[in-house]
């Protein structure tokens, strides 16, 4: 289930809040509309505030789980993950700082700006406003009455046919829009109208008759056509006469629309502002909540954002850290990725380039000390199979290095002479004196010259002599260790001693050979007597010699 989780579900979470976050600011937009026009929304803000409410619980658990992995990572001592905490902590201060001054602010200049809606002197002059237009309206509705009245009494002896011709001259001079009479059965008498489209006048309702016929007066504001507004107004005309009839009058007056629009707009304004006054507590809780809901949806995004950024931010750090440790451990094979191509990235292809040179140097290292190995193998092999003694002396004139030869040439075991000084050999073993002062003598001079001496020994085992060449060491620049001496000895006893036997075998050899041969030196004699003599004696005397 881990290992769905991780390769299927984790890569969808950053898309699936990104989503829900989107999400949630629609509608926290339209959750805020509903709060200016509740009527739009009404049956949605329920819906509106629990989806609102449900995606801030799902950003918190998306919040809770980034925030316990990384808890796990400190614990685990990942690399990268103290770098990620920082990273977050200082994101989350920087966002969340800013959106709780912004949160207090706002949520303060709401609760200030509700109540100054609802100050008394704006009531108050709402109100007035309201008055003032109702007051108008009546005198103009009054006014309308009383010209109406007057007419019903310029008609009052008037017959019909008369009473049709004067009806337009005081309609026109009235400035009404229609005059009607109305007889008995409620049959139109006459009638008089500015719109010359209309067939029938507009007739009241059984109601405003029946009101009218019981000897009142009806008065009203009604609309009209186009969205204007008229005024009517029914009157008993009670005629003297031959037919002895009450008649009604019917009189249309237009409204100046402006009054009409600004009679609306107050009343309009006066009934919203009723209503906030109704609902001025829950706009506060209401405005708060939606706010509320703004802020924990911008610091839980803020906080996720910064979790992936930190994270971001961190992995080439974190890939750094698992190289570095791989280096540590001697695996210079390793690569990181490179996913971008910024400063981080240059580091990440800095780090490849230098784990790849590391990787050549130590290959390199590696096949130069295996060939100084065999190098070195071979020389311990020469010399060790050299009739030579060969021996090598640091600057303090310690042994470095020996081989059997020498040791055996001197006499003193292989082990004692290794890592041994030469002024402890001196002291230790007396017949090494002869050895010590050609040494000494040639160190002295600091190795200006090469040695070539020959030193007789005097041990247990005998009389050696051997032949010293001695040559110093150049210092090596890449060791710490300056140069020394080499010494090459070979032990010529026996070709001294060949010598010797040789030279006294053909000493040997000629005395046994003129003992034996007497003649030889009677000859001798006569060649040196020739020799002398010669010269001074005559050609006889010569033959004679001869």
């Amino acid at each position: 289930m881990k290992v769905f989780y991780r390769r299927r579900l984790r890569p969808l979470v950053p898309w699936v809040s990104a989503g829900v976050v989107v999400l949630l600011l629609v509608s926290l937009y339209l959750l805020t509309d509903a709060l200016h026009n509740s009527t739009r929304y009404e049956s949605l803000y329920v819906w509106l505030l629990g989806f609102n409410v449900v995606g801030v619980l799902f950003l918190l658990m998306v919040v809770a789980a980034n925030l316990w992995r990384l808890v796990q990572s400190l614990r685990a001592h990942v690399p990268g993950a103290r770098l990620t905490m920082r990273f977050l902590g200082a994101f989350v201060a920087l966002s969340l700082a800013p959106v709780a001054i912004v949160f207090y602010f706002s949520l303060d200049f709401i609760q200030r700006g509700i109540d100054s809606w609802f100050d008394v002197q704006i009531e108050q002059a709402l109100g007035d406003a309201l008055e003032l237009s109702r007051t108008s309206l009546d005198v103009r509705m009054r006014e309308s009455l009383r010209v109406t009245t007057r007419i019903s009494g310029q008609l009052a002896d008037t017959d019909a046919e008369r009473a049709a011709l004067d009806l337009d001259t005081l309609r026109r001079e009235t400035e009404a829009t229609e005059m009607t009479l109305f007889g008995s059965g409620n049959m139109i008498v006459a009638s008089a109208s500015d719109d010359t489209r209309g067939i029938l006048p507009a007739r009241p309702s059984e109601a405003m008759l029946m009101h009218v016929r019981q000897g009142n007066d009806y008065i009203g504001l009604e609309p009209a056509q186009d969205d204007r507004l008229m005024i009517r107004v029914v009157t008993p005309v009670r005629t003297y006469g031959l037919h002895s009839e009450t008649w009604l009058l019917q009189a249309l007056f237009p409204l100046d629309p402006r009054i009409a629009s600004l009679a609306g707009s107050v009343q309009e304004g006066f009934a919203q502002y009723r209503e906030l006054i109704y609902l001025r507590h829950g706009l506060k809780q209401n405005f708060g909540l939606a706010l509320g809901l703004a802020l924990l949806l911008s610091a839980l995004t803020a906080v996720w954002l910064a979790f992936v950024a930190a994270r971001r931010l961190s992995a080439p750090i974190r890939e750094l850290a698992l190289g570095t440790r791989a280096v540590a451990q001697g695996d210079y094979t390793l690569r990181l990725p490179v996913q971008r191509n910024d400063d981080l990235g240059l580091l990440v292809r800095s780090f490849n380039t230098m784990t790849a040179r590391i990787a050549e140097s130590t290959e390199e290292t590696f096949r130069l000390k295996e060939e100084a190995d065999a190098q070195r193998d071979y020389l311990e092999t020469v010399l060790q199979h050299l009739s030579s003694g060969v021996l090598t002396l640091d600057q303090y004139a310690r042994v470095r290095h020996v081989n059997a030869a020498a040791a055996s040439m001197l006499g003193v075991p292989l082990e004692e002479l290794r890592q041994a000084s030469l002024q402890g050999l001196c002291l230790t073993y007396a017949h090494f004196a002869p050895l010590c002062e050609a040494l000494h003598a040639w160190m002295a001079h600091d190795g200006a010259v090469e040695l070539g001496e020959e030193v007789h020994l005097f041990s247990e085992a005998g009389r050696r002599i051997l032949m010293l060449r001695g040559a110093p060491l150049a210092h090596d620049p890449r060791s710490q260790e300056e140069g020394g001496l080499v010494l090459v000895m070979d032990d010529i006893t026996a070709i001294i001693q060949g010598q010797r036997d040789a030279a006294w075998s053909e000493v040997a050899r000629r005395l046994a050979h003129e003992i034996k041969n007497p003649l030889t030196p009677i000859q001798l004699s006569a060649e040196r007597l020739r020799r002398k003599l010669g010269p001074v004696l005559d050609e006889d005397h010569g033959r004679v010699l001869e």
